[in-house]
């Protein structure tokens, strides 16, 4: 058989071809595998976040609850008992722990961009007291970041805040707890 022979050259071209149709498969499954991760709030860096498209979760108002995303065991907060009141905090030190444990990243803050991943922050120091009956705001707010399964806003979903905020020493919790409070 001689290298000119048809079949010679039509398997190359076909083979060529097969190649070029898997690669624009591939880019086409990354590009729409991208997107598909983007709306669903996971934002790389640099990017616009997407924000919800539903009323409830672009409402300022007071949200109700929905119920637990895990059961909670007996004696936590969110299983009947609101938790402890944080002790006293500097707002200021609070401020700089938001930025450096990344809560902007999820929740919109006062001059810290409009992530809406997470519930806007922007003035919860005044309806905290409001989100649970029975709660004063110091302890939602520290419910909220320990367990912040046992309470989600309307309109947000279950389990997208890390729970190891739990593990926060208590003097970083109060200082979040009073920059958080100082938002109104």
């Amino acid at each position: 058989m001689s290298s000119n022979s048809p079949q010679t050259s039509g398997r190359s071209g076909a083979s060529h071809g097969t190649w070029i149709s898997l690669i624009a498969a591939i880019a086409f499954g990354l590009i729409i595998g991208a997107c598909a991760q983007n709306q669903q709030g996971s934002v790389s860096s640099g990017a616009t976040p997407i924000r919800p498209s539903t009323p409830a979760a672009q409402a300022t108002k007071p949200a109700q609850p929905t119920q637990p995303a895990q059961p909670t065991p007996p004696g936590q907060p969110g299983a009947g008992a609101p938790p402890a009141q944080p002790g006293p905090g500097d707002p200021a030190k609070g401020k700089q722990l938001f930025q450096t444990l990344a809560c902007n990243t999820c929740h919109t803050a006062p001059g810290m961009g409009s992530a809406v991943i997470g519930p806007p922050l922007t003035d919860i120091g005044t309806i905290a007291a409001t989100r649970r009956p029975g709660y004063s705001a110091g302890q939602y707010l520290v419910e909220s970041i320990t367990h912040p399964n046992d309470f989600i806003v309307t309109g947000y979903q279950p389990n997208l805040m890390p729970a190891t905020f739990a593990t926060l020493p208590p003097d970083q919790l109060n200082d979040l707890v009073a920059y958080l409070a100082s938002l109104k």
